[in-house]
């Protein structure tokens, strides 16, 4: 079964290290190797909950104040999709990305940057983080909403009706 758990994990000591109380909800649909591995890490300020991914799964991530999306900076992982990303944002959730160039686009409306740095600077930044998530929530909107994306297709099938 191929997952994110590794990115998960490689992060999970570097989140523990901050020394802040985190509660950590991870969704996805298997966990058998990552509480494996997790039992190999003693983390000390992370309480992790587990939740199988299902059609209801934006409910819990509006139970959350921020989603983490750690990213690895790798060749591998380019061909990831933004979805993540966008529901994040769509959903009203200020979203701590990996600093990973395929995902610039969306530097100005989440923390772009080292997770651990973005739960600090999140302490210090109450206010502006709901300014950003808004901006985010437009930005998914007006680019990435059911309307937006058909007028998307139909411009880009009238161009092509064009040059037949």
């Amino acid at each position: 079964m191929h997952t994110n758990h590794k990115t998960i994990l490689n992060e999970l000591t570097n989140l523990d290290n901050t020394n802040l109380k985190i509660e950590l909800s991870i969704i996805s649909n298997y966990f058998e190797d990552f509480a494996k591995s997790l039992n190999k890490i003693n983390l000390k300020n992370i309480n992790i909950k587990f939740n199988i991914w299902n059609k209801k799964s934006n409910l819990d991530i509006i139970k959350n104040d921020i989603v983490l999306l750690p990213y690895p900076n790798d060749n591998k992982r380019l061909v990831k999709s933004s979805n993540r990303i966008i529901d994040s944002l769509n959903l009203g959730r200020f979203t701590i990305l990996s600093k990973v160039k395929q995902f610039k686009e969306f530097e100005k409306f989440t923390f772009f940057g080292n997770l651990s740095d973005g739960l600090y600077w999140i302490m210090d930044n109450k206010e502006k983080r709901y300014e950003i998530t808004t901006l985010g929530q437009k930005y998914v909107n007006a680019n990435y909403s059911i309307d937006s994306v058909c007028i998307k297709w139909f411009n880009l099938f009238d161009e092509i009706k064009e040059r037949i």
